[in-house]
């Protein structure tokens, strides 16, 4: 069994201006930079032609990016990054808000394709705000979700069809300014899958720890 680590530290604008029923928010990824992991000229170069990678939506009163796209050029990384985590980059609340105590439920579905495969997860998220109190010295609310996922696969690697099938299970913290800015969150991940390759009949167990931390360093 062959075990990796990688990591990477990505610098994020974000841009919320109204429009109609909900804001305009456009995302850009300023600089991206591989702390861990494999050393490569081909992932350098994946890394360098996502700086400046844009990508848009119509943000809803509950925290959810509509219509969310950027450019076809944007390469793999930048695409897999707003597919994972720019997609929710704001944390998902009831659209009258949320007060200390209040739970709630929502069922989300995404579909992307990366690097040549087409890939459908399903969440399952249970959110309570929790209380308020101060985060990095400014009023907060602690919002936590514990997620429920599924994940689907498939695609062609080195000339042969393959699929991905698992499950897994993430929980976040998210705080929330009192102006519904997002002032940080941190996550924890972990998931099981099956990758096979049909036409070898090889079927490889992968499983998979992640954190996320999302700091707000200037707002």
């Amino acid at each position: 069994m062959a075990a990796s680590d990688f990591g990477l530290r990505f610098y994020i604008s974000a841009q919320v201006a109204a429009a109609d029923e909900n804001l305009e928010s456009v995302l850009v990824l300023d600089s991206i930079t591989q702390l861990a992991g494999l050393q490569s000229g081909i992932l350098q170069s994946q890394l360098d032609s996502a700086r400046g990678a844009t990508f848009s939506g119509l943000l809803s009163p509950d925290g959810t990016l509509h219509s969310f796209a950027g450019s076809d050029s944007a390469g793999s990384v930048a695409r897999e990054l707003a597919d994972r985590f720019l997609s929710r980059f704001f944390p998902r609340i009831p659209a009258d808000g949320a007060a200390p105590g209040s739970e709630w439920r929502d069922t989300v579905e995404t579909r992307s394709r990366v690097s040549g495969a087409d890939n459908s997860v399903l969440l399952f998220n249970h959110h309570q705000a929790v209380a308020w109190g101060l985060h990095r010295g400014e009023r907060a609310l602690q919002i936590t979700t514990q997620t429920d996922y599924t994940f689907h696969g498939s695609g062609v690697l080195v000339g042969q069809d393959f699929m991905l099938e698992g499950e897994g299970r993430r929980h976040a913290t998210h705080f929330l300014a009192e102006d519904g800015r997002p002032l940080g969150s941190y996550a924890a991940d972990t998931s099981e899958a099956e990758a096979s390759l049909t036409a070898a009949g090889i079927v490889i167990p992968v499983h998979q720890t992640r954190t996320d931390t999302l700091e707000i360093v200037n707002h």
